[in-house]
């Protein structure tokens, strides 16, 4: 291997790494409804929405609300929400 060679697989590399280190935005989608517009502009405080699925089903991580990567449970931590993990998709 040339010096040259070295160099550009040092880059590839770190470029790599740098891709691995990037921030992005993950969600938990707790479940979907198809409603009209008028339904949406008429909600109101106290409104209940009945949601697809179940409540022990598992929920969706996913990527840019796109992409689903993995599958989890709704956990409690402290006074905030978490997810544990059930199942890895990607």
């Amino acid at each position: 291997m040339t010096t040259a060679e070295k160099s550009s697989l040092d880059i590839e590399i770190e470029n790599s790494d740098r891709i691995l280190d990037l921030n992005i935005t993950v969600h938990v989608n707790l479940g979907k409804i198809t409603m009209t517009l008028n339904e949406l502009l008429g909600l109101m405080p106290g409104h209940i929405l009945e949601l697809e699925g179940k409540v022990d089903d598992p929920l969706d991580l996913s990527v840019n609300n796109v992409k689903s990567v993995a599958k989890g449970e709704v956990v409690t931590i402290g006074e905030n929400l978490g997810l544990r993990i059930l199942e890895n998709t990607v």
